[in-house]
């Protein structure tokens, strides 16, 4: 028979799994919303209609609508450049090349994934950032995710951490696949119809990896 300690326990237990099971419900139900129409016209209201939870749950777990925006803020920095891609970034056992080459397999494979609704958010920040975005970017360590981006393209062309070139390099590799995110945004739906560009949805992303790859040759060679 159980004690009333080791009851008291399994409650504490279960209550916290259960806490943290509605905190992610409704940390992806407010992305998905927020994704799709924008933080402004998503309501705590509609939100917890969705997740099957009380109106008050919101506070509860997050302390306001702008602290859960904060932890789905949160939740879209980790999705982009996860714990997992970090680790390759800085794998001593591989290559410059294939560390690079893993990067731009997992930019491809990012912006290709239409049903993710942590590009979406993203995407919004992008075009109209929030007051939080410079917070969350802080205490996402962004920086130093982009210094590891740097290094890796230090290690890879040869030029100094500290060159306008070697940043201007980091600034051109991801361009391209921030401009496909954009232009297959639901915001420039209209856009594309009058953009006298045709190519496959498909076929682009590789094509950008292979023009980011020839372009870093080239200052590869002359380093």
């Amino acid at each position: 028979m159980e004690s009333k300690r080791t009851t008291k326990k399994n409650t504490a237990r279960e209550s916290r799994e259960d806490g943290n099971a509605t905190k992610a419900r409704l940390i992806e139900t407010a992305g998905q919303l927020i994704a799709k129409q924008g933080y402004e016209k998503t309501t705590s209201k509609e939100i917890c209609q969705l997740s099957k939870v009380n109106l008050a749950a919101i506070n509860y777990h997050f302390g306001s609508r702008e602290g859960l925006y904060r932890a789905v803020l949160h939740h879209v920095h980790q999705q982009l450049l996860g714990t997992e891609e970090l680790d390759v970034l800085q794998d001593g056992h591989k290559t410059p090349a294939e560390r690079l080459d893993y990067f731009l397999d997992v930019l491809t494979e990012m912006v290709q994934h239409e049903e993710n609704w942590a590009i979406r958010v993203w995407i919004r920040e992008i075009t109209s950032p929030s007051p939080l975005a410079e917070q969350v970017v802080r205490e996402e360590s962004v920086p130093v995710k982009l210094n590891l981006m740097l290094n890796l393209l230090h290690e890879y062309t040869g030029l100094p951490m500290q060159s306008t070139q070697l940043h201007g390099c980091l600034a051109c590799m991801l361009a391209p696949f921030v401009w496909y995110l954009l232009m297959n945004s639901q915001e420039t739906a209209n856009l594309r119809k009058i953009v006298p560009i045709r190519y496959e949805d498909k076929d682009l992303p590789q094509q950008f990896k292979a023009f980011v790859l020839g372009g870093l040759e080239r200052f590869r060679q002359t380093y």
